[in-house]
Order: structure tokens, then C-alpha cells, then sequence
């Protein structure tokens, strides 16, 4: 009950963050990218899941806006898709070549 109570926190917070965010890119022009870089980066300031075993969420995330990119920066082979949700498609840039790592059968 206690880590419920906790993430439920978290998510208040979360979207408080993510309201205010909004807001502050509405008031700045930052709330989409210029045609030849519509890809924002974020940074990632926190991460928590109320389950691991799910696919990540944007609510799992408090991120803050780093700068926008061309969609030619995921032609990187630095890139590697982490999860998809109805709204975002998240990427991840890896320390070395995604073809570096590989897949390890998860515990039962």
C-alpha cells in the first residue's frame, strides 16, 4: 500500500511538472519544432515504474526539453527504439553500436 501511496505521489507530481512544462513551451515557442528538426530530446531528470514487468509510459518519465534534432540524427547507430505508446515513439541513445548488445532471457 505504501509504494502505491507513493507512486500516486510521484504521478501528481509528475503531471504538475509536465503542466507547467507545457505552459512554459506554449509561452516560448517551444511547443513544436521547426520543420527540419521536429524531433525534440529530452532529458531524462527522473525515471519510476509501479511495475517493471510493463512497457514504459510517459508517465514513468519526468524529462525536460533539451533541444530539437532532424530526423536524420536516428540514422545513428547510437539510436535504438525503447518503447511506444499512443502518443511518442522513445528513443534511446546507447553508450556504443545497438548491434554491441544483445537480448539475455529475463528471470522467471
Amino acid at each position: 500500500m505504501g509504494d502505491l501511496l507513493v507512486y500516486l505521489v510521484y504521478l501528481f507530481l509528475q503531471r504538475l511538472f509536465f503542466c507547467m512544462q507545457k505552459v512554459y513551451w506554449l509561452a516560448f515557442g517551444l511547443d513544436e519544432g521547426p520543420k527540419d528538426a521536429p524531433i525534440r530530446l529530452m532529458s531524462i531528470l527522473y525515471r519510476r515504474m509501479l511495475n517493471f514487468a510493463e512497457s514504459p509510459r510517459w508517465e514513468d518519465f519526468v524529462a525536460s526539453h533539451k533541444a530539437f534534432a532532424p530526423i536524420s540524427l536516428l540514422d545513428d547507430n547510437h539510436w535504438g527504439l525503447y518503447a511506444l505508446d499512443r502518443r511518442y515513439a522513445y528513443f534511446v541513445e546507447m553508450p556504443l553500436p545497438i548491434v554491441e548488445y544483445h537480448v539475455q532471457k529475463g528471470r522467471s
